[in-house]
């Protein structure tokens, strides 16, 4: 079965009744849970899985409460560092479901590692873009600084102690470039 096949088939899913179809939905979180993983493998990520150390505790059909045994899976990435995890895990004794299981929920790390990875590109992007526009203000600040001291020249045929100011700050604004 392919990657998309198995999260469509696999996966939970929410929508919006009056904005698409379960199917639609279901479609569009295979893609994203596909794509999250192989992103996750690109970026040398690896899953692992442990006991919690808190079990989980599920209520019963009669009201009562019972703990479990449960599980964490921990994103890492290739130093061993942990990205995202994931933890109050309770497995099926079906091992078929168990492993299922896990590899949605291995692609719901992912997405979640994947998203957060494309928030930081976005912000450090605009981080970027402001830095060369905050440049690009300086160097047309610095500019007419420039000019205004040489017109100063001009006038008085040499720099007055303001015109002298006007050069000093153009080349400050300059140097911090």
């Amino acid at each position: 079965m392919r990657t998309w096949e198995f999260y469509y088939h696999n996966s939970g899913r929410t929508w919006r009744p009056d904005h698409e179809s379960a199917e639609m939905r279901a479609a569009v979180n295979a893609s994203y849970m596909a794509e999250a993983v192989a992103f996750a493998s690109d970026m040398c990520c690896a899953f692992r899985w442990e006991d919690d150390d808190q079990p989980a505790e599920v209520q019963e059909e009669d009201g009562s409460f019972r703990e479990y045994p449960a599980m964490v899976c921990i994103l890492t990435d290739e130093d061993g560092n942990t990205l995202e995890c994931l933890g109050g895990i309770i497995e099926s004794d079906n091992l078929t479901e168990r492993l299922n299981y896990r590899r949605v929920v291995e692609a719901e790390l992912a997405t979640q590692y994947m998203l957060e990875c494309q928030r930081q590109d976005a912000e450090e992007a605009a981080y970027a873009e402001e830095a060369a526009a905050r440049m690009t203000r300086r160097r047309a600040l610095a500019e007419r600084l420039r000019d205004w001291a040489q017109n100063q020249e001009m006038i008085d045929n040499y720099y007055t102690a303001h015109g002298n100011d006007c050069l000093d700050a153009a080349l400050y604004l300059e140097d911090g470039e």
